[in-house]
């Protein structure tokens, strides 16, 4: 989602997020929350990090496992994969939020690992990617 400076991109994927939340959680459901959401902004993004594979490490923070877990987003979604093969877990869904990917440091190496994202992700039903951004950093796209 593109959007200028102060059109309410971050305050849409807020709300999107706590939506999401709420509609994954069944209490008549006893394997539980059927969602996972992700909300990352790009400012949140260490800069002492080293820049590629920023935003998997961060999402692997929030996901509770160690930042070095996993080295690419596919082996994290094919051990997701596998996880949701064992378990009765069908219907599960995960949802990666990027807000403000202009503000990701070092946007070049940002966008490199976006796209290795949607790459993994297009590849499972089960993954959704919303990603939003100043229509600046698009040019930066090709």
């Amino acid at each position: 989602m593109l959007g200028d400076v102060g059109s309410g991109k971050s305050t849409w994927v807020a709300r999107l997020a706590r939506r999401l939340q709420r509609s994954g959680t069944d209490d008549l459901d006893p394997r539980g929350d059927r969602r996972i959401v992700v909300l990352v902004r790009g400012s949140e993004l260490l800069r002492e990090d080293p820049p590629a594979g920023r935003l998997l490490r961060t999402v692997l923070r929030r996901l509770l496992l160690r930042d070095d877990a996993f080295d690419s987003w596919q082996g994290l979604f094919a051990a997701m994969d596998e996880r949701l093969r064992d378990d009765d877990a069908g219907g599960r869904a995960v949802f990666l939020l990027v807000d403000g990917l202009d503000e990701v440091p070092e946007l070049e190496s940002g966008l490199q690992e976006l796209r290795a994202l949607l790459e993994a992700a297009s590849a499972r039903s089960w993954v959704r990617v919303v990603a939003t951004g100043a229509p600046s950093w698009l040019r930066s796209w090709r």
